[in-house]
Parts: C-alpha cells; sequence; structure tokens
C-alpha cells in the first residue's frame, strides 16, 4: 500500500512538473541573446543568433538596460546564465553611428512560434512519453529491484532536463547541470545493478560449493 502511494506520488509530481514547464515554454519565446558583464558592469548583447525572437531586435553591442521593469544586472537569467530570457519587456540602449545613443523599450509578445513548437515542445514532450513507458514497463518486472529506482529516476529526469532547458532558454548553459546530474545517477544505477550481479554470483557460488 504504502509503496503504490509513493509511485501514485510520484506520477502526480511527474505530470504537476510536465504541465508547468509546458505552459511556460508556450507563455515565453526564447528569446536566445547573449550577453556579458563589461567593466563598466553593463551588459552587453554578445550574440543575437538567427532563428530566434532576439534576431533583428537585439544587435551585437547593445546595452541592456532592464529586463522586465527590473535592472538587467538583477535579472535572474542573465546572472545565472549570462543570456535574456523569459522577459516580458526589454529597455536597451544603441549607440548610433553620428555618436548618439538611442533608448529603445521591446515588447515581447507571449506565445511560441509554429516553426520552433515542434522542436522545443512536441520533441520534448514526446520523449518523456517514451521514457515513461520504458520507466513503467521496468517496473512491472523489476519493481522489488533496488536499481530499478536509480534507473527510472536516470528515465525521467532526461525527459524533465530536455523539456525543462527550452523552458528557462537556458538549454546550452544548462548542458553542465545535465551532464553532471545525470552521470551521477547512471553511477548510482550502475553501482546498485553491479550489488545484484555480484550477490547472484555469489549465491550461484555457494550452491555449486
Amino acid at each position: 500500500m504504502i509503496q503504490r502511494t509513493k509511485v501514485i506520488a510520484f506520477i502526480v509530481l511527474i505530470t504537476v512538473v510536465v504541465g508547468y514547464l509546458s505552459v511556460s515554454i508556450l507563455k515565453y519565446p526564447v528569446i536566445g541573446a547573449n550577453v556579458s558583464a563589461n567593466e563598466n558592469g553593463q551588459y552587453i548583447v554578445t550574440a543575437s543568433p538567427e532563428g530566434y525572437w532576439c534576431y533583428g531586435r537585439l544587435l551585437v553591442g547593445d546595452v541592456i538596460q532592464d529586463i522586465n521593469d527590473k535592472p538587467a544586472a538583477d535579472f535572474y537569467t542573465v546572472k545565472t546564465f549570462g543570456g535574456v530570457e523569459r522577459a516580458s519587456s526589454i529597455i536597451l540602449s544603441r549607440a548610433g553611428a553620428d555618436g548618439s545613443t538611442a533608448f529603445i523599450k521591446l515588447e515581447v509578445g507571449s506565445g511560441i512560434s509554429m516553426d520552433h513548437l515542434m522542436f522545443e515542445l512536441f520533441l520534448p514532450l514526446i520523449a518523456i512519453l517514451t521514457f515513461s513507458g520504458l520507466s513503467l514497463l521496468v517496473y512491472r518486472r523489476k519493481r522489488n529491484d533496488g536499481a530499478t529506482v536509480q534507473l527510472i529516476m536516470f528515465f525521467m529526469s532526461i525527459g524533465i532536463a530536455y523539456l525543462s532547458a527550452f523552458s528557462s532558454g537556458g538549454w546550452i548553459q544548462s548542458a553542465g547541470w545535465f551532464l553532471t546530474y545525470h552521470s551521477y545517477l547512471f553511477l548510482s544505477f550502475s553501482y546498485s545493478f553491479l550489488i545484484v550481479i555480484w550477490d547472484s554470483i555469489a549465491k550461484i557460488s555457494l550452491v555449486q560449493a
């Protein structure tokens, strides 16, 4: 009964997380701009790649002043990822050819373009469904095996990380965390699996003796 309650709670948790991340992806388009601080503490646009919202709107060399009515230096994605994401409005200053400085306010519309919908939402959801199916199969066959929990955690965390990367808009910046955490889960599963194998070999050896 306790085990069944834990399984239900885990399923509910995964469903809530997937729902939240999906809504976040639909609400906030990936802006895609990278920024870095100069010697004066101002955040300068260093990359504005084609294919993202920033292309043609944020230019390399623009100084980001405010994001969502907050100083750029205090904005979470700027401090954490070195990028502009999850923004509703952006105020920037841009130097003109004549030496003048123009202040520009950009409004970031909600929603995701159809050409990004498949890559940023549908494919991650398909991955989560696939890993969920694999997890269910493993659980039904080896529910009493300690290594099963590690393997299921490994499967589901890959799917969640894939989806959350687009929600945060920091899929490149998330790579370090992704590799570290999933390496840990994989090693934990390998350790648990090897213990099971070792116990099986030991039992066989005792029987033969």
